[in-house]
């Protein structure tokens, strides 16, 4: 079964391709590339599950229907993908050697943080059979 390369794919090869990241391996020494990587991965979800979270049982809010904690958690991880304005706020700070650094720790955090949560996204969400009529018109089930 062959994939369609769509706007899901060109854009993020698009943005890629136009940020000038090179990419470093000598930039993980670094504390500045690992304080983005972990900015990203770890300092992101804290703040958008934490207050979530905090909300859930201090103003009594809910979760949206079919929406739990580890769903929610898991797309907290997603929000790590911060890779524009992640490059574009290290242009503004950074200059050189420095912004470098900082971008191929963006580069890094992002791909982290998409891959563990897509990979807990798939764990989390329910499973569901359902017909799905292509553009053909013929029906197959979903997988």
């Amino acid at each position: 079964v062959g994939m369609e390369l769509n706007n899901g794919g060109y854009v993020p090869l698009f943005a890629l391709a136009n940020a000038g990241v090179p990419i470093e391996i000598s930039a993980l020494e670094s504390s500045l590339a690992w304080a983005v990587i972990l900015g990203l991965l770890i300092g992101k979800p804290i703040g958008i599950f934490g207050l979530a979270w905090l909300s859930t049982h201090i103003k009594g809010v809910q979760f949206p229907r079919g929406v739990n904690k580890s769903v929610f958690f898991a797309a907290s991880i997603l929000c790590g993908i911060g890779f524009t304005m992640s490059i574009f706020i290290s242009g503004l700070a950074l200059k050189g050697d420095e912004l470098n650094t900082a971008k191929t720790g963006v580069l890094l955090g992002s791909a982290v943080s998409a891959a563990l949560g897509l990979f807990l996204l798939h764990k989390f969400l329910p499973r569901r059979e359902e017909d799905v009529i292509n553009p053909e018109g013929s029906e197959y089930p979903a997988s």
